[in-house]
């Protein structure tokens, strides 16, 4: 059986070294391709992606999320408290941050917020939608 041309141009890479990992996925553009990524509950992330839209949820620990452009949710999971230093912007676009009690929209938008918990968040994003809820993954619209 033939794989269709945008299977072909999949490209998917993975190093592990001890408790690190590091995942490098390449796929066609435009197409709806879909990649899901399963880590233990408890991992520390680090994400680029180039655009697109991308969901993490159901992971205890440190995230540093950064993309160019697209949709970004990413759950607390768990409670705003279980976090000690949160950054998030958007060069242009849209911060929902419902753990945080903070909305902003617009040019060059950003905020941080301190509480007493053992994890740092960060998320960037330079065009999109930046989603940063408690609880179970919901539909960013």
């Amino acid at each position: 059986m033939r794989k269709p041309d945008s299977l072909r141009r999949v490209r998917a890479q993975a190093n592990i070294n001890g408790t690190d990992a590091w995942v490098n996925v390449r796929g066609p553009d435009n197409s709806g391709f879909r990649v899901a990524v399963k880590v233990p509950a408890r991992s520390d992330l680090t994400v680029n992606l180039s655009a697109g839209e991308i969901h993490v949820a159901g992971v205890e620990g440190n995230k540093d999320i950064q993309s160019y452009a697209g949709e970004r949710s990413t759950s607390t999971s768990g409670r705003a408290q279980d976090y000690r230093r949160v950054h998030a912007s958007v060069w242009a676009g849209e911060i929902k941050a419902s753990a945080f009690k903070t909305s902003k929209d617009g040019l060059f938008r950003s905020f941080d917020w301190s509480g007493r918990g053992p994890h740092v968040l960060s998320a960037s994003l330079w065009a999109g939608e930046l989603w940063l809820y408690e609880g179970e993954l919901i539909e960013a619209k």
